[in-house]
């Protein structure tokens, strides 16, 4: 799902576990590590919100199912 958006070889050989680098996710300035079995993204906090509705709706499209859940605007209130 992430080599939709992200423009480096993320299988297990290519990209192993501890290994970390920078790059863009829809333009957006990004450092992505593999810890295990698992990516994490590190991104400006104010991408969180869009870069996140661009993951789900590639989920989807690949049949998976994410723990989405509502988030808080800066003001308090829920999208």
């Amino acid at each position: 799902m992430l080599n939709h958006f992200l423009p480096l070889d993320l299988r297990s050989d290519a990209f192993p576990p501890d290994r970390v680098a920078s790059t863009a996710f829809h333009h957006v300035g990004i450092t992505l590590w593999r810890s295990g079995g698992a990516f994490e993204l590190a991104l400006p906090r104010s991408f969180a919100a869009s870069l996140w509705e661009l993951l789900v709706d590639s989920a989807r499209q690949y049949g998976l199912v994410t723990g989405e859940a509502a988030y808080a605007l800066a003001d308090g209130d829920e999208k």
